[in-house]
């Protein structure tokens, strides 16, 4: 009986124990939520104080601003403005236009020139958003030419202009215009045909490229789509296919 007592009085002292332990935690948990508390209702030191103040005079400044760009442009009228001050990427056309600002030859019809520069991307850009609206059709292209013949003709277009050097420009549009042409006619065409087509569309793009003096530099436009088709056919049957 005394062990039994004994070991009754040992549990009770170690729940005892463990109810105080308990409890003692519980209380440091509940100092440490009301020292978080009075932390965060605290006000924040100098140095943070004077951040979150810049931070207000930056925000402020920055709606002033905008608030001044809005309404000036609101009192400007409505103007498309040159790509050149909305963005600094500017085309080959541009920068050929601006160095012609550089230089002024005293010649009216070259000096002109050099205030295109300032247009000559909006103008770019209004072009190509209303080409976009009148891509032909792949199932219109491929009516025209076989997938084999126009794998040929891309491999030789690439290879012409890597191998000429000419400006991409040359390329992309050759491809355009030759598809354009292939969804226009909507028929099946020999090869003998299309050879004819992609030296007609390679005349018109070498003569509307927007880089034309870095395209032919000296050499003039007869030689040089003599010595791109090797004499296939002769430069007027060229062009009556082009004026087709």
């Amino acid at each position: 009986q005394r062990e039994q007592q004994q070991r009754e009085q040992q549990l009770r002292e170690q729940q005892e124990r463990r109810q105080k332990e308990q409890q003692h935690l519980l209380q440091n948990q509940q100092r440490k939520q009301e020292q978080q508390q009075e932390r965060q209702q605290q006000p924040p030191p100098r140095e943070q104080q004077r951040e979150q103040d810049q931070l207000q005079g930056q925000r402020r400044h920055s709606d002033q601003q905008q608030s001044s760009t809005t309404s000036s442009r609101e009192a400007l009228p409505n103007v498309v403005l040159p790509s050149l001050l909305e963005n600094p990427m500017v085309s080959s056309v541009a920068s050929y236009y601006e160095g012609r600002k550089a230089v002024c030859s005293g010649i009216p019809n070259d000096d002109i020139e050099g205030t295109l520069s300032d247009y000559a991307d909006a103008v770019l850009q209004a072009s190509h958003t209303q080409s976009q609206r009148v891509l032909p059709p792949a199932h219109s292209v491929a009516m025209c030419m076989e997938q084999a013949d126009r794998d040929s003709i891309l491999n030789w277009l690439i290879l012409t202009c890597e191998i000429m050097r000419f400006h991409e420009s040359v390329l992309f549009s050759s491809v355009l215009t030759l598809d354009r042409y292939s969804a226009r006619i909507g028929s099946p065409l020999p090869m003998e045909s299309i050879q004819r087509v992609l030296m007609a569309v390679m005349c018109t793009v070498l003569k509307t490229c927007a880089v034309q003096d870095q395209v032919c530099g000296s050499m003039p436009l007869r030689e040089l789509l003599a010595h791109l088709f090797r004499q296939q056919a002769r430069v007027k049957e060229i062009f009556v296919t082009e004026r087709k």
